[in-house]
């Protein structure tokens, strides 16, 4: 039990933390609540919530991973740097993307039940 409790202690840390310190990360939570809000509110299905309940864990496992990313980078340099540059925005693009996807997704389960 103590090197399962070991092992989880980290990532639960980091969770914390990142709620606690991240204003990206503790908006990605709040969209979350919402989508799931608007998921019972319109009354998904099972199987229309278990795809929302995925796109919200990747949108925030993404944004973690991105102000990791970006944590990292602003460790290792100072000045300008346009690899760095990149980095950051490819590892922001994947959120975006994600985010946009899950934005459609919810949208098309919405209108499916307004309709």
């Amino acid at each position: 039990m103590k090197k399962l409790k070991k092992k989880f202690l980290p990532a639960i840390s980091g969770m914390i933390e990142g709620i606690k310190k991240d204003s990206s990360i503790q908006l990605q939570y709040l969209l979350g609540v919402l989508a799931i809000s608007s998921a019972f509110f319109f009354r998904f299905t099972v199987f229309e919530t278990v795809i929302v309940l995925l796109f919200i864990v990747l949108v925030i496992a993404l944004e973690y991973i991105n102000t990791a990313l970006e944590i990292v980078c602003n460790e290792f340099t100072v000045k300008e740097n346009e690899n760095v540059r990149r980095v950051k925005d490819y590892a922001s693009a994947a959120v975006l993307i994600v985010s946009l996807g899950a934005l459609i997704v919810g949208l098309i389960f919405i209108f499916k039940h307004i309709s």
